[in-house]
């Protein structure tokens, strides 16, 4: 199945997520939860279930496993404080072996990882 996930610049990239032809409306909908705030997305705050951050002023690495009924993973990612706010600036998905980094244009790339 393929799914378009919103960036926070509006940007969209394709990415394919495996689910069940039965699971796919489940994923859609799981994901539009956050449709009135302009954005969609596979994590959702309530869909965390671990979280775990280093951090120093600046810069910020951890991961997030979260889990729906449709799918679940984990994402690795990093974080910097731009304007006293953090920054998501990357984050890797091992389970699809991709990872996107944000660009000095706040758009984002994408790139394939070995498992």
């Amino acid at each position: 199945m393929s799914l378009r996930l919103a960036q926070y610049n509006n940007q969209l990239t394709t990415q394919t997520i495996t689910a069940s032809d039965a699971g796919h409306t489940q994923v859609i909908k799981a994901m539009n939860v956050s449709k009135a705030k302009g954005f969609a997305s596979i994590i959702q705050p309530e869909y965390i279930t671990d979280c775990k951050v280093e951090s120093d002023d600046d810069c910020a690495t951890g991961f997030v496993v979260f889990k729906r009924d449709a799918y679940s993973g984990s994402i690795n990612f990093k974080a910097s404080r731009v304007k006293q706010a953090w920054v998501i600036q990357e984050f890797e998905w091992p389970n699809i072996c991709v990872r996107f980094k944000r660009g000095n244009d706040n758009n984002w790339s994408q790139e394939p990882v070995k498992k």
